[in-house]
Order: structure tokens, then C-alpha cells, then sequence
């Protein structure tokens, strides 16, 4: 896809300058795009002179003057030896090292290949499929599963903030299961081995699931300060720090939430106010949002933070001013220093409210105020934080209905396409199943394999209680095991430790195995068993505690393995119990099971179905009444319209297409700026210039087709004559 417009690419070094009376960096004036090429140390200087290398990649819609060295007036554009040289030179790398031809492929690389997985030397590395700038929304794409120079840079950067986490653990400021769950989500997210992402000196980790989403209604008495407060939204029961300012839950008397209690801030004049959640999700992949409120005039912002860190003011922000620019803008601040990533025009006119969101997937931000989508920025700053906030400056400000989230779909069956393009998709699925998959396949860390699951079962004695307790023994006198309705139950009769085990043979040593076995029912504190394997030496070679089905993986050692559950931690009272029920043992050729991530799916020859605007893979497990099916939706934020008698007149997406689409040819395009497409093909948008990417389904070649609609015009319209629109096949 080419840019709608000529961009102007420079590569040029930050300024100091005044924003609002902050002292900020920022790009040359007229940026329009930022692509950061500072170490972590240079973005968090707050004066001087910037250090050699500590310089951007920056875009602008005009040529500027003295904007630094001009690199090409597209994405595409291809640089030459010498230009190559200069970028070398001015970013301090060796010579000879940027083999790239054009610009995008340059920055892809310089992202990917050139990067430090610490931040200490250079930019960090890119943990993102694409390279977003100013309104192209991927001027560069790649997956890092298949470089395996980027690969080894993105494994070390999540290995480097997992330290961090481990460290916090060890100092006792995070949950004991923080760093589980983020290995939880990191695997998941990724598709990757989540013990890889351990330092090779930090214990094996055991993955816990991780947690998706907390919030703030701000309900309480009024007057409450802020760092008095705990949270009374989904999932809530966290509590607020202050970063700087003043904050107080109250009941306004006046205004769009009159009678409901906000967060309300507290500082006189237009001073600082910043809160910081200490509730964390498990996802750096993660968003924010709240809506603001001002009833009162002069000098305001609004901020919304992602990647908050907890111990200093350092974090993504998406930031309303209203003052005399009346700005939207993307910020980024580290250990206090501001760096200005991107400018928009909006801010609410009081007292209207507006909801505020801000999105860090990866290295891409994205702005969002009411569901309008502002252009997504780049930046690999900021990583590794699991924590949000809210504020602003100036007294006054309204917040309410904060909400925290991770980006991970758990969705068993159903996923969002990022595309329909023929991009893999990945449907995150139950592991432990047996059977050979046939139409789809397993995406695993080493790899895409059809996966073979060996059914040993029959290594389990008795393992349905079918039979008594025939196999099972005790450790303890003064206790019983017994068959209560076809579950086993064990009774201890005296105070202490007491557990059931099994000794089995017929393990395959070398393989993978998964033990798993229903939780019944007990009368324990909480309800927790534990379960290990030993091997024939008594050594424990995995463990796991859980209230619910207990499942085991683990590589076998030796044929002979012992299955031993028992109590967790706390002493049981005498006459307590627990029962256990479906004990099953399986085994698979290729791989841990733990480390599925999904099926992967390819798009490229699937339409939607015209009924329900989704389409159904199935994952073929025999016997057949064992398949899984894959449902593909349209992405949150698109939408999908089957063509009926498509015109190519002005106003229409296909203008300029050679042929118009045929009947039940399919259009697929973001309904962002309340863009939507009729059967015909007429485009109404409240999008004022730039470009819509959108994709049809060519019904005879049987393949989706990108094609982009380059809008042109001073105000938005329906297509009806307001614009002119060109759609490129």
C-alpha cells in the first residue's frame, strides 16, 4: 500500500522545548510521525544537549529547513549508499551493518536487528508484528518466530523485565503469583515456551492464570482522598497510589455526574495530579480507559497511563490539554521526563464528557477518545510495567469508570481475525485431548506440528474408582481411604499431613506425559490440594496446587512414576477429607503440552458466510463427534457487507476499479470515524482526508485482495459528492 500523501522522512535529533509549561522533548516542529531512536538514559534526561545517536526518525507533511537529514518523501522510498552511511554514522552503528533498501525496510531492521533487549545502549528491540507511524498504519511488518536475530533480541528483552519481576517478588512488592500469571500471558500472547522467557538463574517458574481485567466506579464517602480509597469497580478491591497532586472521591453537585460519586481533582491551579493503580493485570499488552469530565474554564488536562511503573513516574500516556492549543496528544514519560510521540486536535468543551482510552500492544499505542481510533505510533520505550493511572492537571476534573484490561482473547472457540488477509490466526484451545488433528495444526515454541497424542490410560489402576480403592494406598493410620458413590475419599481421623498415592508403570521415559484427575469435594481450609510425581528415588519432579481439576506435565524419567495427593501447606483437623475422582494419564511424541498456543488458521481462501458474518473452521479430533470448531469473527472494529449491484461512480470505494466486483464479492474495512460501506460499494465516513485500507473477497479468484480508498476533501461527507474517493484493486 502507498502513503495517501507525500510524507517527508527525516532522521534528527529531539528538542527541549515548552508544552503547556512542562518542559518536554519533542520532534522537529511540524512532525506528524515518531519513530525513537534513544537509549532508556537519554529519554529520561530532563535538560541539556542530547548525547551523540540520540536521535528519531521523524515525518512530517512539508519539506522543513534544517529538519535534520532528509531521508525520501515515502515509507518506499529507496535510500541510497550514502544516505546509509549517514544513518550509520549518526546512530552509531558499524558501517555496513543496514542492508535495508527503503526506508520501512531500514526502520524494520534498525527495530529488529540493531536493537538492545536492556534499553542501555541503544532503542529497545520491537515486540510488535508492525511498524505504525503517523496514518499509515503499517509501514512495516514482520513476526519475530522467523528472525532469528529478532527473535533472540525479543526473548532477551522479556527475559531482562523478568528479572524485574522476580526481583519485586523477592522484595515483597508483587503477588507471590505475579510472575506466573505474566509468564501465563506472555506465552499465550506470543506463542512461545514461557520457561524460555526465564532467566537461565532464576528457578523454573510455576504459570498461574493470569488475571484480565480490574476497575474503579470511584464509589465512596465523599471527601475520601484517593490513597484512602479501594476500588469498587470489576474486579476491584485495589487501592491508589499518588504519583503527584491530589485526588478525593466526590459527589458533585453540578454536572453530567451529579449525584454520582467520581474521582475528583483537588490541586489549585494548574498543578500536577497523577494516580497509579496497585492492582496490576499480567499484561504489558494491555489498555485503559475512563471518562473525564471539566465544568469549570482555564487550564486543563487529562491523562489516561498505560505501563505505569510503581516506583517511578514512568509510563505511556494519552493526554488532553485545553489551554491554547486544545490538543490531544500521545506522551510518553520516563523517571519524570516527557517526550512528545504524536499531536491531535480534540478536547471536550465544558462540561461535556468524553471517554478517554489508550491502548499499548506491544510497541503500538493507540489513542481512543469516545471510539474514535487516532493514528497509532511506534515506540519500544516502555516495557515490562503492569500498571495504569489517571489524572491531569489543574482542579476540578471529573473521573469515573476506569477500566484495566489485558489484550489476550481466551476464547476458546471463537476469535477475532486481525485480518482476513490469510494471515495465521490463532484460536487458544483445551490441551490434554487425544486424537490426530487433520485440518488444522498445532503452533507450538519449536515449531507447527500435527500433534499425536498416545491414550495411556491403562497405566492408571482403578483410576474411575470403579472398582473400590483397589491400588491406592494411605500413608497414615488412624485415617481411611473409602468409595464414597464411585469417588475415592480420604479421611483422616487425627491432626496432621495425610495423602493418597499410586504407583504406576509403563511410562515412556523421555516423553511427555499430563496427568490429570477431578477435584471432587473437601472439607480443607480453602479447599487446595496438592499433587506431585515422584520418581523411583522419591524426588519430586513436578508439583501443582489447585481447587479445581488437578493437571500434571512432565517429562518421565524412568517407567515407573508415583502420583501423591495430599494436603497443601496448612494442618487438617481430625475428621477432615478430600475426593478425587477420573485419574488419567496420557503421553505425547512431539512436545510439552503446557506450551500449545492454538491451531493456526489460514484466511486466504475464506469468505465470511453471508447469514452470520463469521466463518467456521473445524479442527477434525476423532472420532468425528470429537471436533473442535474455530469460529472466525471480524475484528473488534470492522465490519463486513456481501456486494450487491456495485457501482464505480464517485462516492463509491470501487471507483477506479477496471471491473466492478461481482454479487456476493464480500468488502471487509474498519468502522473507525463511523466509516461504514453500503452493498454498492457508497462510502459514508466522518474521516477527513488520508486513506482507508479495506479488503475484498474476489469471489473468482477466490482470495481476499487489500485495496486502500484515498479520501480527499475539507470535511467529512457520505460520499454523495463531498468526496472524492478512488479505490486502488
Amino acid at each position: 500500500m502507498k502513503e495517501a500523501k507525500s510524507r517527508f522522512y527525516y532522521l534528527s535529533e529531539f528538542e527541549l522545548a515548552d508544552n503547556e509549561g512542562f518542559s518536554v522533548w519533542t520532534p522537529p516542529e511540524g512532525t506528524i510521525g515518531t519513530i525513537d531512536f534513544r537509549n532508556t538514559e537519554e529519554c529520561s534526561r530532563k535538560s541539556g544537549i542530547p548525547s551523540s545517536g540520540a536521535c528519531g526518525i521523524f515525518v512530517t507533511n512539508k519539506k522543513m529547513v534544517d529538519a535534520g537529514l532528509f531521508l525520501g518523501q515515502s515509507a518506499d522510498a529507496r535510500i541510497k549508499k550514502k544516505e546509509k552511511l549517514s544513518l550509520e554514522k549518526k546512530l552509531n552503528l558499524a558501517k555496513g551493518v543496514i542492508t535495508g533498501n527503503t526506508i520501512a525496510d531500514i526502520i524494520g531492521q534498525l527495530l529488529t536487528e540493531q536493537a538492545d533487549p536492556t534499553g542501555e545502549d541503544r532503542w529497545k528491540p520491537l515486540m510488535s508484528r508492525c511498524v505504525s507511524l503517523c496514518d499509515r498504519k503499517e509501514i512495516w511488518t514482520g513476526c519475530f518466530q522467523k528472525n532469528a536475530i529478532w527473535k533472540k533480541l525479543f526473548i532477551a528483552a522479556k527475559q531482562h523485565d523478568f528479572r524485574a519481576i522476580y526481583q519485586d517478588l523477592l522484595d515483597g512488592n508483587c503477588h507471590e503469583d505475579h510472575p506466573g500469571m505474566v509468564l501465563d500471558y506472555w506465552s499465550k500472547r506470543h506463542c512461545i515456551d514461557a520457561q524460555l522467557l526465564v532467566p537461565s538463574d532464576i528457578p523454573r517458574q510455576d504459570i498461574k492464570p493470569h488475571k484480565t481485567i480490574i476497575g474503579d466506579t470511584f464509589q465512596g464517602v465523599d471527601g475520601t482522598l484517593i490513597q484512602n480509597h479501594t476500588a469498587t469497580g470489576p474486579n476491584g478491591g485495589f487501592t491508589w497510589s499518588v504519583v503527584a497532586g491530589d485526588g478525593v472521591i466526590n459527589v458533585p453537585s453540578t454536572g453530567i455526574n451529579n449525584g454520582e460519586s467520581v474521582l475528583r481533582t483537588n490541586s489549585s491551579g494548574f498543578s500536577e495530579n497523577n494516580f497509579r493503580t496497585n492492582g496490576t493485570v499480567s499484561g504489558d499488552d494491555h489498555y485503559a480507559e475512563a471518562d473525564y469530565t471539566y465544568s469549570s474554564g482555564g487550564n486543563h488536562d487529562l491523562r489516561v497511563y498505560t505501563r505505569f511503573d510503581q516506583n517511578s513516574w514512568t509510563g505511556y500516556l494519552v493526554l488532553a490539554i485545553r489551554s491554547s492549543s486544545n490538543n490531544t496528544q500521545l506522551f510518553k514519560v520516563v523517571n519524570g521526563a516527557g517526550t512528545l510521540i504524536n499531536n491531535y486536535s480534540d478536547f471536550p468543551s465544558p462540561p461535556q464528557q468524553r471517554r478517554y482510552k489508550l491502548e499499548s500492544d506491544g510497541s503500538t499505542h493507540t489513542p481512543t477518545v469516545d471510539g474514535i481510533v487516532f493514528a497509532s505510533q511506534t515506540d519500544t520505550t516502555i516495557t515490562g510495567f503492569f500498571r495504569a493511572g489517571v489524572g491531569g492537571r489543574g482542579s476540578g476534573t471529573e473521573i469515573d469508570n476506569f477500566v484495566f484490561a489485558d489484550l489476550v482473547n481466551q476464547s476458546i472457540t471463537s476469535i477475532d481475525s486481525p485480518v482476513i488477509d490469510g494471515s495465521i490466526v490463532n484460536a487458544f484451545v483445551p490441551s490434554g485431548f487425544s486424537g490426530d488433528i487433520t485440518s488444522a495444526t498445532i503452533q507450538s515454541p519449536g515449531g507447527d506440528y500435527p500433534i499425536s497424542v498416545l491414550n495411556v490410560t491403562g497405566l492408571v489402576t482403578n483410576g474411575d474408582f470403579s472398582n473400590g480403592t483397589v491400588g491406592w494406598d494411605f500413608n497414615q493410620l488412624n485415617s481411611a481411604v473409602t468409595n464414597n458413590s464411585g469417588v475415592l475419599r480420604a479421611t483422616s481421623f487425627v491432626p496432621g499431613a495425610f495423602f493418597v498415592s499410586h504407583t504406576m508403570t509403563g511410562f515412556i521415559p523421555g516423553k511427555w506425559h499430563r496427568i490429570t484427575l477431578d477435584h471432587v469435594a473437601s472439607s480443607l481450609s480453602g479447599g487446595v490440594l496438592s499433587a506431585s510425581i515422584f520418581t523411583a528415588l522419591d524426588t519430586v519432579i513436578v508439583d501443582s496446587a489447585t481447587t479445581g481439576q488437578v493437571i500434571l506435565d512432565f517429562l518421565a524419567t524412568d517407567a515407573t512414576h508415583t502420583l501423591r495427593i495430599g494436603v497443601l501447606t496448612t494442618l487438617p483437623s481430625s475428621g477432615d477429607y478430600f475426593e478425587i475422582d477420573n485419574v488419567q494419564v496420557n503421553a505425547t511424541d512431539t512436545f510439552n503440552i503446557p506450551d500449545v498456543a492454538g491451531f493456526t488458521v489460514n484466511t486466504a481462501g475464506s469468505p465470511f458466510d453471508s447469514a452470520s458474518h463469521s466463518h467456521t473452521f473445524t479442527a477434525n479430533l476423532p472420532p468425528e463427534s470429537a471436533s473442535i470448531p474455530i469460529v472466525v469473527n471480524p475484528k473488534l472494529g470492522y465490519q463486513v457487507v456481501e456486494v450487491i449491484d456495485a457501482v464505480t461512480t464517485p462516492g463509491s470505494v470501487f471507483e477506479g476499479f477496471g471491473a466492478a466486483p461481482v454479487d456476493s464479492d464480500q468488502v471487509y474495512w474498519p468502522t473507525e470515524n463511523a466509516t461504514s460501506v453500503a452493498a454498492d460499494g457508497t462510502l459514508t465516513t466522518g474521516q477527513v482526508g488520508g486513506s482507508i485500507d479495506m479488503l475484498l473477497f474476489n469471489t473468482l479468484a477466490g482470495e481476499w485482495q487489500p485495496f486502500n480508498v484515498t479520501v480527499s476533501g475539507s470535511s467529512p461527507g457520505t460520499g454523495n459528492g463531498a468526496m472524492s474517493l478512488l479505490g486502488v484493486g
